[in-house]
């Protein structure tokens, strides 16, 4: 249904964009843009609207307007979530209707030798926010500040790049759910203590890669940002923290000079040091592509470095090598 009108739809919409100026890596971004922006608009129609409905209203929003949209809408669903979460876990509020109706169990996944996986209890719509990510977040002029730097030692493949930040989720505890909590690996351990999770859908670190299993995946990765405004009461099912840099380096000459060649970096630098001050901490949410059944494996595509392949595991197989190659494209 959607997900196929959709895929279909991006198909056309990339012969469209391929002849504009567009690097590989923004035209990527503007693809994976437009689609979480089409499931997003899917789920705010009625139940059962054909999905070239929401396509074209998608298309009708300008390039320059598509992500204020798309953090419009998962913001929009994001607040609701975290209301009804809190609502949950106060007394106060026993036997209320307001409340999150799908969950989900870890156990043994259904793909070969993945180990655990993240399987849904209950049902949701296309174009739902479903899942967080959790973990320490670093922003990009924290990220050159680690002690394994450029090297990031990543065995599990947990490591999640949201915009220009790393979310690190190997130090963290769980309260709901015991088989999620990552204890650091010892390459990996860092001054900061064990983050506690206390949001039950903060489960985006356990998600399976779809690729070599004849199954597609059903969700889709989309880049959010917890603003600053967050209740007090709200703020603990934040299932992520900033990490602080131990000092801050003043910047030197060479370094002034590779953000001067790259204007992009440089920005990025700034915006991210404006970020910590402001305390918005980024992070990433899974939206489902298509209805998702009860008892269904949440499954995403890795989309890992093509030019890094000697170092996939080999239970790893590419979903869509091209939009990989545009992904990790270095413009």
């Amino acid at each position: 249904g959607c997900c196929m009108s959709v895929m279909e739809r991006l198909r056309q919409a990339w012969q469209g964009l391929v002849g504009k100026k567009f690097s590989d890596k923004a035209l990527q971004k503007e693809m994976d843009l437009l689609e979480n922006l089409i499931y997003l608009t899917h789920r705010k129609m009625p139940v059962g609207s054909p999905p070239d409905d929401a396509i074209a209203h998608a298309e009708q929003i300008s390039p320059e307007e598509r992500q204020l949209k798309v953090t419009e809408l998962v913001h929009e669903q994001v607040k609701s979530i975290m209301i009804a979460l809190h609502m949950e876990n106060d007394p106060q509020y026993v036997g209320s209707a307001s409340r999150v109706d799908h969950s989900f169990d870890v156990r043994e996944s259904s793909m070969a030798g993945a180990g655990m996986g993240v399987f849904l209890r209950g049902n949701v719509r296309a174009g739902s926010v479903i899942m967080f990510y959790p973990g320490h977040v670093y922003l990009p002029h924290v990220i050159s500040r680690r002690s394994d730097f450029p090297q990031l030692n990543d065995p599990e493949f947990r490591l999640a790049i949201t915009g220009d930040s790393l979310i690190d989720p190997y130090n963290i505890v769980h309260e709901c759910h015991a088989a999620a909590s990552s204890a650091s690996c010892q390459e990996l351990q860092q001054v900061d203590a064990a983050l506690i999770v206390k949001n039950r859908l903060a489960l985006g670190h356990m998600v399976n890669h779809a690729g070599g299993s004849g199954k597609s995946p059903n969700v889709v990765s989309c880049a959010y940002q917890f603003p600053s405004q967050v209740p007090a009461e709200l703020r603990y099912l934040i299932p992520n923290s900033l990490v602080l840099p131990i000092n801050e380096r003043k910047e030197g000459v060479l370094t002034k000079m590779l953000f001067t060649l790259s204007n992009e970096a440089y920005q990025s630098y700034q915006h991210s040091k404006l970020m910590q001050e402001s305390e918005i901490i980024p992070t990433q949410v899974l939206i489902s592509k298509s209805d998702i059944p009860d008892g269904s494996e949440i499954l995403l595509d890795y989309r890992l470095n093509p030019k890094k392949k000697k170092y996939w595991p080999s239970w790893y197989t590419p979903v869509d090598v091209d939009a990989a190659k545009r992904r990790w494209a270095y413009f």
